[in-house]
């Protein structure tokens, strides 16, 4: 094989290659064997027709081409191994392949690929973003314990028929606004804690002193950020009936019950305050990172350039988020149309094609412009970092880390991109948040 031109231009890269004669002349004998399997001469049994009766019988096009099916691919095969192919700039997926030259002697062969185009990254050091660096305060400490008591509590019948605060009681509502029934304001046999503070305010404190089997009137206002907005602000009366009156029995946060917890390196109450404290911090880090994703990327997508796009990354990828579509349109019995405009607002004024390049073509920037920052910065995921992933989530579930790769498809390459990804959008919090 010998690379007779690279035509390099902006978009595109074409190696042209001049097969051995030797190799050519082989594959084309190659050829004439693989045919003959598939011939029947009379006076011949098949695969015993000699190679000159074969040779008259058979066309030199049809040799020529099954001879240069295989050549392609062994060549192809020979040119990335070159030290002229221009491996980390070209797309793999966009390879075509042109014949120049063929006859018995020569065989040219065209290989074209499209190319990576350069990208213009957003300055990442100076986004604006809403993250604020969370903290934990004893209050939140406190909840944390009393949730994990909660798990073993004990309840008890009360002696004095009257409700307390800190009773768990059982009752019957049913809820009107302007008199009127409202979905979703009855039910029999709720259970509520008195000063979970759980129920709409004022709620709970409303039942302190009932008996069992006893009967009220209770007055609420919904608050202004209710969550059904139908009825924020709207003013409620509910009717309950007290069926049973329990009281909560907790266990006592000694040693021995925190022995029990099996939490590691926590042995007394100054531990686990220690221990809450860190797990708290960190899931509420976790939740204001996620929170800042959305930003990030976006302001990565609007203010990174690319010079063009390639037409295979923008095909393949649109063919990707169509497949994924198709998939969820179909599962909730919409057509792909009605399932991306009810779930994307930027679908709602375009048709279904120019929502779907839009998308691919910003993955597209985006994963280009990730993959350069990453570069950037010198970010690295190693063995310990994806074996501590795994050890922290087995840590979280209390099950151990056999269980957690099971469950997760022991998936090692994934769990690399999840956390070098992670590595990134805190690395620019970081770098913009003082």
């Amino acid at each position: 094989m010998k690379i007779t031109n690279i035509d390099k231009q902006k978009q595109k890269i074409i190696y042209t290659v001049l097969v051995d004669q030797t190799a050519w002349l082989k594959q084309q004998e190659i050829a004439i064997s693989t045919l003959a399997k598939k011939m029947h001469i009379p006076g011949f049994r098949p695969g015993k027709v000699p190679s000159g009766v074969i040779k008259d019988k058979l066309d030199l096009v049809e040799i020529l081409k099954e001879a240069s099916h295989k050549t392609v691919d062994l060549t192809y095969a020979e040119l990335v191994k070159d030290s002229a192919f221009e491996r980390g700039k070209i797309i793999p997926n966009s390879l075509k392949v042109t014949i120049g030259k063929i006859d018995q002697q020569i065989l040219e062969i065209q290989y074209e690929f499209e190319l990576f185009p350069d990208i213009q990254v957003v300055d990442y050091r100076k986004l604006k973003l809403s993250y604020k660096h969370p903290h934990v305060d004893s209050k939140e400490i406190d909840q944390e314990i009393n949730r994990m008591l909660q798990k073993d509590v004990m309840l008890i019948p009360k002696t004095n028929d009257e409700i307390v605060m800190g009773d768990m009681v059982n009752f019957d509502f049913k809820g009107y606004i302007d008199d009127k029934p409202f979905p979703g304001g009855e039910a029999k046999d709720y259970e509520l804690e008195i000063g979970s503070n759980s129920f709409i305010p004022g709620f709970e404190s409303q039942m302190i002193g009932l008996k069992r089997n006893q009967t009220k009137t209770i007055n609420v206002q919904f608050p202004a950020d209710y969550h059904a907005k139908e009825m924020a602000n709207k003013s409620a009366k509910f009717e309950v009936k007290i069926n049973d009156i329990k009281t909560i029995q907790k266990p006592k946060m000694d040693e021995n019950y925190i022995s029990k917890l099996q939490l590691p390196n926590v042995k007394n109450h100054a531990d686990l305050q220690a221990y809450l404290h860190k797990r708290i911090l960190e899931r509420k880090e976790e939740q204001n990172i996620h929170g800042s994703v959305d930003e990030i990327t976006q302001a990565i997508v609007e203010g990174s350039k690319i010079d063009f796009m390639p037409l295979s990354l923008l095909d393949s990828e649109k063919k990707r988020i169509d497949e994924l579509v198709t998939k969820r349109a179909s599962e909730s019995k919409l057509t792909k149309e009605a399932y991306v405009k009810q779930h994307h607002s930027s679908a709602k004024d375009v048709s279904y094609e120019h929502w779907l390049e839009k998308q691919a073509a910003e993955v597209i920037i985006l994963t280009m412009a990730m993959s350069k920052i990453i570069r950037e910065l010198d970010l690295q995921v190693t063995e310990q970092d994806v074996s501590d992933h795994y050890q922290k989530i087995a840590n979280m579930y209390q099950i151990s880390v056999e269980e957690i790769k099971k469950h997760l498809g022991n998936d090692p390459d994934r769990v690399k991109d999840y956390l070098i990804q992670d590595k990134l959008f805190k690395k620019i919090i970081e770098l913009n948040i003082k």
